[in-house]
């Protein structure tokens, strides 16, 4: 989903500008504004030192690099006004409230549930996940082929927030749709600090952990490895999560971009294990060559040619992708032996 919120070179607003302007002018506001923003940020160190001490590590004594100043409009709607471009965070008018809340049905009653459904497959064997996926293929095929909207469905498996913004855009989004598995995404760790000072995470955190809700932060631009951390999560939580992955995006910016192309590479890589008939297979050759006595390794080498070469023998595993510009670079040095499904990288 694209957002209408603005990148950091985007023109002044001057509706928003004005908000803060009257803000300004105002010294009960401020000084109410000020106390709220201690509280609530005292409040959330405290529930992420309780539910994620990781996190709070991160963030306890952190100092934003952005000169910006976290103002609030007449009716308590924070917002952010930078001070080296005198543009603000939520443009297009003053209530990111109300913006966050458009975006949240916007994303709810235009984005599609997809479904990938595959023709019946002949079962030339009797193995099992033949007959689950015909199954399983035959009882789709048999309903409404239509895709459903996202705001029709009671709960989806997967969410991933791709950007949050001061907080607003969570709390809209949760609201109406349920969700089990959520994984918050700010590549921007000043938003994310900031948002400690107006979102109230001490709720939601209390609610993911009384209800059994998985959560999971990545903040910080962490764009080289957010696609080792989402395979990561989907082998440890369950594969079949993929299934029903949601990214919802509050707003642009290159590492947001960069963040959700990793994502989207991400899903190729999801369906190459294949299945447990496959590793069934797999064992009983081994065990038949065994029985047979077939050498899998000859007795002698003739050729000494490469008798001295080193060999690196390459799994799929996640330091693979640590490990490409070394191979890369020695790759005329050595021999590579690849196991499985490292081919497809190498």
């Amino acid at each position: 989903m694209q957002s209408n919120l603005p990148n950091s070179d985007s023109k002044p607003d001057n509706l928003a500008f004005e908000s803060y302007v009257a803000y300004k002018k105002d010294s009960s506001l401020q000084q109410w504004f000020k106390d709220f923003c201690q509280n609530r940020l005292e409040s959330n160190l405290n529930a992420f030192n309780t539910f994620f001490e990781n996190i709070y590590n991160q963030i306890d004594n952190y100092r934003p690099l952005r000169p910006y100043e976290l103002f609030c409009t007449a009716d308590g709607v924070a917002n952010l006004y930078f001070l080296d471009s005198n543009t603000c965070l939520y443009n297009k008018g003053n209530d990111a409230i109300d913006f966050s809340k458009r975006q949240a049905e916007f994303f709810l009653n235009n984005v599609r549930f997809k479904k990938t459904v595959h023709k019946i497959e002949e079962d030339p064997y009797g193995q099992l996940h033949y007959k689950y996926d015909n199954e399983l293929i035959s009882r789709i095929q048999r309903l409404d082929s239509e895709p459903v909207s996202l705001g029709t469905l009671k709960s989806v498996p997967l969410t991933i927030v791709l950007g949050i913004g001061l907080g607003y855009p969570i709390a809209e989004l949760l609201e109406k749709l349920e969700s089990r598995n959520i994984i918050i995404i700010e590549p921007d760790l000043d938003l994310f600090y900031t948002s400690l000072s107006v979102f109230d995470w001490f709720n939601l955190l209390t609610y993911a952990h009384d209800n059994n809700v998985r959560l999971s932060f990545v903040i910080g631009d962490k764009t080289d490895y957010i696609d080792l951390y989402i395979r990561h999560f989907l082998a440890h939580h369950g594969a079949f999560l993929v299934s029903g992955i949601q990214i919802f995006k509050h707003y642009s910016s290159e590492a947001i971009t960069r963040t959700e192309k990793k994502i989207n590479a991400v899903y190729p890589h999801l369906f190459s294990p294949g299945f447990f008939d496959d590793a069934i297979f797999g064992m009983c050759h081994t065990c038949n060559m065994l029985t047979r006595k077939n050498h899998f390794v000859v007795k002698s080498l003739k050729n000494t040619e490469f008798e001295t070469f080193p060999v690196f023998i390459v799994g799929s595993g996640p330091s693979l992708d640590r490990s490409i510009s070394f191979l890369r670079r020695f790759q005329d040095k050595a021999i590579i032996i690849a196991c499985g499904t490292a081919i497809d990288s190498l």
